[in-house]
């Protein structure tokens, strides 16, 4: 820019900074703020999940030890009576039966306050979801930084020039992290199973009406020492190595196997979940599912069956972990469903919902997809039995 004596002068802006101090200060503070409003969420939610997995891991040791004690119970028992159990008298009948149904009721208390603990913990606010807000209001934020110090004369110097570099840095890693939260979010999950209310309830009733799975699992393993040899280039040109040891996890066999009953029952609501709303035109529906045994004889086959398999695989490795997994064919914890008959929104998919991420829209797009939703629950309930046939 010149004027009429053909001197030239700097561009003007806005906001000019040029100061050493300054740009260090400010972006050494800008670098804090941004790493710590997200350390003192991850401090907090650490420290409460930590306390909430304490408190499971105490209930779980508790039941190791009520089943312990029965085990020892039974032993005992079985000693002094060491005739077939069709020929116990109606006192050692009774004896045994106090210690099933004491065993059981135990069993059943504990179960029930882990499982409430952990449905609580479920329940709780979901951090990483908090976490995702807020990057992506930090990515917003900094992007329309980014785009006022490229495109118009507004800020200027040493100083906004650090701030923009921090910014792009900054939008590049929080548009990174919501895009890999909304990929494993429960509003995709929801839309993914999206169907008519016709076929979820369909999915719902094969659902009831399909058999349980009760699955013993056994994971055995041990860790190997690993090294890693780094080479270093010296200023000189001089090349020197180093070793780097750590722990591999190394999982040598995993077991499955399955409990064999005769007969199961579907115990669930009698009707499912009214899948209709005047004014939303979709249902979230969350289903759970519960397997447990229908009498004290199916229950104490199980813990035996279960006992008998920790015992048959608890030396194949230095470390085995035991668990039981139960399961119904075709079951989702998330299905939902449209009712208005003219069809669902047009902008509700899998592909659209991915583009609407990719463009820096996932929060808009899933506040969006809230406001048409209701949500419902239907709880998936059966009762299996070793030897007799269920009741009606």
């Amino acid at each position: 820019m010149t004027y009429g004596n053909g001197d030239y002068t700097t561009p003007h802006f806005t906001f000019e900074w040029n100061d050493t101090t300054s740009w260090v200060v400010i972006s050494m503070t800008v670098l804090t703020m941004l790493v710590l409003i997200p350390l003192m969420i991850w401090f907090f939610g650490y420290f409460e999940s930590r306390s909430r997995k304490m408190t499971i891991e105490e209930e779980e040791d508790e039941l190791k030890n009520v089943e312990r004690n029965h085990e020892i119970s039974l032993e005992v028992f079985r000693q002094s009576h060491p005739q077939p159990v069709e020929e116990y008298d109606s006192i050692a009948a009774s004896e045994l039966s106090r210690i099933n149904e004491d065993y059981q009721r135990r069993l059943s208390e504990i179960t029930e306050r882990r499982d409430a603990h952990i449905h609580r913990s479920k329940g709780k606010v979901q951090f990483l979801r908090i976490f995702s807000l807020y990057a992506y209001i930090v990515f917003w934020i900094n992007l329309l930084y980014v785009i006022l110090h490229s495109t118009t004369r507004i800020f200027g110097g040493s100083v906004f020039l650090i701030l923009f570099e921090i910014s792009v840095i900054v939008s590049v890693l929080a548009y990174l992290f919501v895009l890999r939260e909304s990929i494993s979010s429960s509003e995709r999950k929801y839309i993914k199973n999206l169907s008519t209310n016709l076929f979820a309830v369909v999915h719902i009733e094969a659902i009831l009406a399909t058999q349980p799975s009760i699955l013993f699992r056994a994971e055995c393993y041990h860790y190997e020492e690993r090294e890693i040899i780094f080479i270093h280039t010296g200023r000189h040109g001089h090349k020197h190595t180093s070793v780097e040891k750590f722990q591999e996890k190394v999982v040598s066999n995993i077991i499955v196997e399955a409990v064999n009953f005769e007969c199961w029952k579907d115990t669930s609501a009698s009707q499912l979940v009214p899948i209709k709303d005047k004014v939303r035109t979709i249902t979230k529906i969350k289903m759970t599912l519960s397997v447990e045994p229908g009498d004290e004889e199916t229950a104490t086959a199980i813990f035996e069956q279960y006992s008998a398999f920790q015992n048959n695989h608890r030396h194949l490795d230095v470390f085995v972990d035991f668990s039981i997994k139960k399961d119904v064919r075709g079951f989702k914890k998330r299905l939902a469903a449209y009712t208005d008959y003219r069809g669902k929104p047009w902008w509700v998919s899998s592909a659209l919902f991915m583009v609407a991420t990719l463009l820096g829209f996932s929060w808009p797009y899933r506040w969006a997809f809230k406001s048409i939703t209701c949500k419902a629950e239907f709880p998936v309930s059966k009762l299996v039995y070793i030897r007799r046939a269920a009741p009606e």
